[in-house]
């Protein structure tokens, strides 16, 4: 896996998830908790969702292509953060450009499928969250943190 491309597709999947998904959720529901879903993650309080290099909602997709912006409108949501939520944010503006590579695409999606399959054996009763902030996989037992990241400015691979 070209790690260039891994990169640069964990980037622009963080900020589908804090821009398009996360911060439209916060806005209609007050949550900003994301979950895995077949083929990537998506809203807990809304449809929308990555599945694979689409972003995806009742009755329709799109290939994430464009900008952030041009993905929320096409599924009917504005493009923005969470506001007042946090304060370390992916750094991606709405009108930056995506880039999915669909090899990354897949693999952190298998990423995210495989942690959030180890945090359920874990811990059957916790239910696993991906919080857009940092854009990893956590549950919290016995006032212990576990979790998967797909990567993160320090360490660019997937790492639990």
């Amino acid at each position: 896996m070209d790690e260039q491309a891994l990169v640069a597709t964990r980037r622009s999947l963080h900020a589908v998830a804090e821009l398009v998904i996360a911060g439209p959720q916060h806005r209609a529901a007050g949550t900003i908790r994301l979950q895995v879903t077949p083929g990537g993650f998506g809203g807990v309080a809304t449809p929308l969702r990555v599945e694979g290099t689409d972003l995806v909602w009742d009755g329709g997709r799109t290939p994430l292509t464009g900008t952030y912006r041009d993905l929320a409108t096409a599924a009917g949501v504005e493009a923005g953060p969470p506001v007042g939520v946090y304060s370390e944010t992916s750094g991606t503006e709405p009108d930056d450009a995506v880039r999915i590579d669909p090899t990354a695409a897949d693999v952190l999606a298998a990423w995210f499928a495989a942690g959030d399959a180890a945090l359920r054996e874990l811990a059957p009763d916790a239910k696993p969250v991906i919080w857009p902030e940092h854009f990893d996989l956590a549950i919290t037992l016995d006032e212990v943190n576990y979790g998967v990241s797909p990567g993160d400015a320090t360490h660019p691979q997937p790492y639990a």
